[in-house]
């Protein structure tokens, strides 16, 4: 009787251990669901990585070549440079596939990020070569709208388009902007566009001495993420540099970006 009773009680203590175990992991996913996620594009080549906002690794996919990012409040989107865009679940898994060329503005590798309109419930890519806006319907897989942008700076010269991000509360894209082919990283601009018309609202910050790619909007704080080269920045729409972090990869050009508000 005395050996079923501690067998008994040992039964009991695995099982409250195994108990408060899982109610722990579950605590951990519900506290890193609460806070803010940025998600870093790799320009074509190398892993994806999901970081905090001090740019420390919560994730990363390997062998994952992205130019683009987007997230729609329950999935998100990968676009590599020749016009695949995947759908993914937030951990990564791939649950679907597609390609829209970029053509006419361009063939090959030149499609660059993604941005997650919430009011059109569509995904806007820019295209870098002859730059242009393309509106996509992720769940029919159709090019619905493209609109070409003026390519030429009177501070840069020839553009190149590269980030894109929406801010739903000023129903405004924001597009950042290289020299043509991103031979130099010493100028760039960002401007903000009309989704309905694609035409051009304003110039809103230009940079001098980094480069300017992959955005990402914060509606909380009413600022932009930029990535650079191993580098990301929070920047007011003014272009002030609030803050900064190092990516996880040295040389690294963070073409590609998205911010995942916390819940």
């Amino acid at each position: 009787m005395k050996t079923r009773l501690i067998g008994n009680r040992w039964g009991t203590l695995v099982a409250i251990a195994v108990l408060l175990l899982t109610l722990l992991a579950l605590g951990q996913q519900a506290f890193a669901g609460s806070c803010p996620v940025l998600w870093l594009g790799n320009d074509n080549g190398g892993s994806v990585f999901g970081t905090d906002i001090a740019g420390g690794v919560l994730q990363e996919i390997p062998t994952t070549p992205a130019s683009g990012i987007a997230w729609n409040g329950a999935a998100l989107f990968f676009s590599d440079a020749t016009g695949t865009i995947t759908k993914r679940t937030a951990a990564g898994v791939v649950i679907d596939t597609f390609t829209i060329s970029a053509a006419p503005f361009c063939t090959g590798g030149c499609t660059e990020d993604l941005a997650w309109d919430s009011k059109r419930r569509r995904l806007w890519r820019t295209v870098h070569n002859s730059p242009a806006l393309q509106k996509i319907n992720p769940a029919t897989h159709a090019l619905e709208a493209s609109f070409a942008l003026d390519n030429s700076d009177p501070v840069i010269g020839s553009v190149g388009a590269l980030g894109i991000a929406y801010d739903a509360g000023r129903d405004l894209l924001y597009v950042s902007f290289c020299n043509e082919g991103c031979s130099d990283f010493s100028r760039g601009l960002v401007k903000s566009f009309n989704p309905d018309t694609g035409a051009e609202v304003a110039v809103v910050f230009r940079t001098t001495g980094f480069a300017t790619g992959g955005l990402g909007f914060d509606r909380d704080t009413d600022t932009l993420w930029v990535g650079d080269v191993q580098m990301v920045r929070k920047m007011t729409l003014a272009g002030v540099v609030l803050s900064s972090f190092t990516g996880p990869i040295a040389g690294r050009f963070i073409d590609g970006l998205e911010f995942i508000p916390g819940r």
